[in-house]
């Protein structure tokens, strides 16, 4: 039989490992963010010397 105080560690266990999951979440979005906006940079810049060459 479960006491109160088995299910309040147990709701706190839940509750660290919910935290823990979001801070990774945000880490690994930022992580593909930055990522993303330097292949964003490397494709204008490819862009930009296309249009160059064009002219």
């Amino acid at each position: 039989m479960l006491t109160i105080w088995d299910y309040l560690n147990l709701v706190n266990a839940i509750e660290i490992i919910a935290m823990n999951m979001i801070i990774v979440f945000i880490a690994l979005s930022f992580y593909k963010n930055q990522k993303v906006r330097k292949r964003y940079q490397e494709y204008l810049e490819r862009d930009n010397e296309d249009e160059e060459f064009v002219i």
